[in-house]
């Protein structure tokens, strides 16, 4: 098959993307690790500007192995999103439970309530040690889930 130099192109056996190396010489499968090298078949030249002469680049047309497709089937996007749409419900229940666990062990029902009640200093002190670089930015609302976030420090707190 033949492909214009650095196309998206992916390994037939595992369709992961391939990679091309250097100066497009070669292409390989990070996960299978099979590796060939792609034989310059042609150079077409391609205008990057209309009106002014002569203005053309050129363009490689590579000669790549059949193990290398240029799409992914339906079927495998579609079991790749099927996965990652349990995946995300299963990580979304193991953080509920969580936060649960924390409500079950203060005895509250809103994290978020009980945290603002918390004395000023130890909420920067907790800001700080839920996120050691920036502090969260000095506000618990930054946190792309606050209440996970106070989950998390309650129960390595206890």
């Amino acid at each position: 098959m033949r492909v214009v130099e650095g196309a998206k192109l992916y390994c037939t056996s595992c369709w992961e993307r391939v990679r091309w190396g250097a100066n497009c010489d070669f292409i390989y499968c990070p996960r299978c690790g099979r590796k060939d090298r792609t034989p310059a078949a042609m150079v077409a030249w391609v205008e990057s500007d209309p009106f002014e002469m002569g203005s053309g680049d050129p363009v490689f047309i590579r000669e790549v192995p059949d193990w290398v497709a240029p799409e992914v089937p339906e079927e495998i996007l579609r079991a790749r999103e099927e996965e990652a749409a349990r995946r995300r419900a299963e990580d979304q229940a193991a953080e509920e439970a969580i936060k649960e666990k924390a409500r079950l062990t203060l005895g509250v029902s809103d994290l978020l309530e009980w945290f603002k009640g918390l004395p000023e200093k130890e909420q920067q002190e907790a800001l700080w040690q839920m996120d050691p670089y920036d502090g969260g930015f000095g506000a618990i609302e930054n946190f792309r889930d606050p209440e996970l976030e106070i989950a998390r420090w309650v129960l390595r707190k206890r």
